[in-house]
């Protein structure tokens, strides 16, 4: 697992292409960190430095890193979906984008109203906005349809 500024640098990496080297590997395998990260010091490697970091391997390490999160299929955005996402990990507003394959103006309107209901909560990662479901008691919600609201409970 490679982390920017933690053990990302030619030193570093060229390190652990020596350790690699003494066990003889059938194959290298180089990762970071995707998604919002839980701790502030875990930073991602761009593709980029991942990728001229590979030849320094022997052999030549692969990047499993998934870069681009894909979208989801037959999956429609909505409060429920968004919740039910962001009670897995936290996500920025991008990330609910990629995965919806939605524009960021329609992305916004559903956290505003998820944390006007108190169900998320915004936290600063790294340099990102990040949204993440309340963890602890449970809490209601109504979520408004076609045939008027109805409660909904989102649980521990």
């Amino acid at each position: 697992m490679m982390l920017r500024g933690i053990n990302s640098s030619n030193e570093d990496v060229r390190k652990i292409a020596a350790l690699a080297k003494e066990i003889c590997p059938d194959r290298i395998q180089l990762n970071t960190v995707v998604r919002p990260q839980a701790e502030d010091f875990a930073a991602a490697v761009s593709k980029e430095q991942m990728g001229a970091l590979t030849d320094l391997f022997h052999p030549a390490a692969e990047i499993v890193a998934e870069f681009s999160t894909g979208h989801a299929e037959n999956i429609q955005a909505n409060q429920d979906t968004i919740l039910s996402m962001l009670q897995c990990r936290p996500c920025t507003a991008d990330d609910i984008a990629d995965v919806f394959d939605m524009h960021l103006n329609e992305v916004a309107k559903y956290p505003g109203k998820l944390i006007r209901t108190k169900v998320i909560r915004v936290e600063q990662k790294d340099k990102s906005v990040c949204y993440s479901a309340v963890i602890g008691e449970d809490k209601e919600y109504r979520r408004h349809n076609s045939e008027g609201s109805e409660k909904l409970r989102v649980k521990k």
